[in-house]
Formats: structure tokens, C-alpha cells, sequence
């Protein structure tokens, strides 16, 4: 569309972002819409002309890119887990599994995940950074910096929101395969007592032990758990070295 005029490529990105947005849901407009309206308006009252529009795409570029980026990087799969949880509970003979050192298990998965996570992460960034300084050297030093900070700032934001979601499945896999090794008969599914999840039960005569993995224990998931006194509540809280909680 490079020959199109202003007003042809005002309308295609009006019609661009709107169209990825369901308009209505049951018969009813959707929240989401209206809000994707008022953020064309935002977007199209800042376009007078095609140096706006090279400059908007120049913006929506890396927003795309940051995706791709972002699930280019490596997770901390099932596999890995286990593997940590055993080289941690082995004995030095290698002949047994060692009671003593399940939390130090969980700890080590936790120490690896985040080394995994946030390194890889922050190394999938790098080639794309140098990407990006290469196409952007007709602007400004000022504004090169400024979009790159922008980048990697919204980067580091959905990159740690990523490693705040994967961390209780890594630590409840983790606890699993701790279980496993020591051929504990827990439940295997998740259940909920009111707002309060187990991710494993531990049914015996004289009580049941409930497991829960949690990023970290709020004060309402306190409160909820506090609720089934009767039901013991082994909490274990993963994730980044600056905000985790851990407690058990």
C-alpha cells in the first residue's frame, strides 16, 4: 500500500485492530471491543501523515517480534525437572534415594528453573536487540534508545509474568516426581476445598495431607486453607529469587 493515501491507510489500521476483536459475544457487544475502539481513536487522532504511519508500524513491529521471541526461548520441561529431583535425592553410591534430601530438591529445581528461565530468556533477546539497532539507524540516537529501552522493558514485564505462571507447574512436577522416588500413594489430581487448590492428596487413617504449590501464599489463600483445619496443608511457593515466599 505504499502508494495509498492517508485516509486509505488510516481505515486499514482501523480495520487491522478491529478485526482481530469479536465485536459481540451471546448478542451482546463485548467489553473488549469498546475498549479496542477507544484505543484505534487514541492510536489514529496521532496519524496526520505517512511519517506517522512508517512510525506506527516501526512501533507494532517489535510487539509481534516480542512474541516470537519470547517462545523461542527454552522451558523448564518435565524431563529437566525430573532430572534435578533425582541427581538431588541420589545417594553418592548411587544405590538409593535419600529421605533427607526431598526439600533440597525442590529448592534445586527451583535454582535451575530460574537460571533456565531467565537466562534463556534474556539470551533469546540479544539477536533481536542487535536487530533492531541495525533497522533503526535512520532515526535519531535518542529515539533508537528510547525504542529499545521500551522493547526490552515490556520484554522483561510478560518474561517474568511468564516465570511467575510456570512456576507453581514446575514445582508441582518437582514434588511428583519427589513422591515417585519414594513411591508415596498421593492422588496424582488436583482438588478444591472452596477458593483453596490441592494440587496432591495423602489419604491415611489418622489424617489427609494435602499438597499445594503456589507461587506464593496470599494471605486469602491462607485464609481459605484455614477454613479445612481438619485437612493439613503442605505449601510450597516457587518461582523468581526476589519475590518468592517459599514455606512449607
Amino acid at each position: 500500500m505504499e502508494n495509498a493515501d492517508l485516509e486509505t491507510l488510516r481505515e486499514t489500521i482501523r480495520n487491522g485492530i478491529l478485526g482481530a476483536v469479536n465485536e459481540y459475544y451471546n448478542g451482546r457487544r463485548t467489553k473488549r471491543y469498546a475498549q479496542t475502539e477507544e484505543l484505534v481513536k487514541q492510536i489514529l487522532v496521532r496519524i496526520d501523515n505517512r511519517e506517522d504511519v512508517r512510525d506506527f508500524q516501526r512501533a507494532c513491529r517489535p510487539v509481534v517480534k516480542r512474541t516470537e521471541v519470547l517462545s523461542s526461548a527454552p522451558d523448564f520441561d518435565e524431563e529437566s525437572v525430573v532430572g534435578v529431583v533425582e541427581a538431588t535425592l541420589i545417594n553418592e553410591d548411587e544405590t538409593a534415594y535419600q529421605p533427607e534430601k526431598c526439600y533440597h530438591a525442590l529448592e534445586a529445581v527451583d535454582d535451575a528453573g530460574t537460571r533456565l528461565q531467565a537466562g534463556g530468556q534474556n539470551m533469546a533477546l540479544v539477536p533481536y536487540v542487535t536487530q533492531l539497532l541495525d533497522e533503526t539507524e535512520d532515526i535519531s540516537e535518542r529515539d533508537r534508545s528510547r525504542l529499545v529501552s521500551a522493547v526490552v522493558q515490556e520484554y522483561e514485564r510478560r518474561a517474568g509474568n511468564k516465570r511467575k505462571s510456570d512456576a507453581g507447574g514446575v514445582l508441582e512436577t518437582a514434588l511428583n516426581a519427589v513422591f515417585d522416588a519414594f513411591d508415596v500413594p498421593v492422588t496424582g489430581t488436583p482438588r478444591h476445598f472452596g477458593d483453596f487448590e490441592i494440587d496432591n492428596l495423602l489419604k491415611t487413617d489418622q489424617a489427609t495431607i494435602g499438597f499445594s504449590c503456589n507461587y506464593a501464599v496470599h494471605a486469602s489463600t491462607a485464609d481459605a486453607a484455614s477454613t479445612y483445619a481438619r485437612t493439613y496443608s503442605w505449601h510450597g511457593s516457587g518461582g523468581d529469587r526476589n519475590t518468592r515466599n517459599p514455606s512449607c
